[in-house]
């Protein structure tokens, strides 16, 4: 989905600049591409959290499993839909989880300092 920044914040990992009204002119706000789809919202252990009903018992689905919170990428505080043929205006590279969070994902045993470990004097 295409959407344009109505104020200056970070979207997808890029800060993202908002309407301006200058003495060179007038610029709308950023436009780029968000992903429409909902997605589990996860506690800081990883593991996803289910909604909860007023007694905060879990809220079953149709499907007879707890349902979880879903989250979505748009905010209509910070954002507006656009059509879809709106030229894109800054083509940023696709928001990655930055390098050191990636390798303890797959190493636990890594150091949580930053993703910061020494190397054996022996290999360098």
């Amino acid at each position: 989905m295409r959407v344009r920044a109505i104020k200056d914040g970070t979207y997808g990992g890029y800060f993202r600049v908002g309407p301006i009204i200058g003495e060179q002119g007038s610029f709308p706000g950023e436009v780029f591409e968000i992903d429409n789809r909902p997605f589990p919202i996860l506690d800081i252990d990883g593991k996803p959290i289910f909604e909860l009903d007023e007694d905060k018992k879990s809220i079953i689905g149709k499907d007879g499993k707890p349902k979880m919170k879903m989250g979505v990428w748009f905010s209509p505080e910070w954002m507006v839909r656009v059509s879809d043929d709106e030229p894109i205006t800054n083509d940023y590279p696709k928001f990655e989880i930055p390098i050191q969070y990636r390798e303890r994902k797959i190493n636990p045993n890594q150091p949580k300092s930053g993703g910061v470990t020494q190397t054996p004097s022996s290999v360098i």
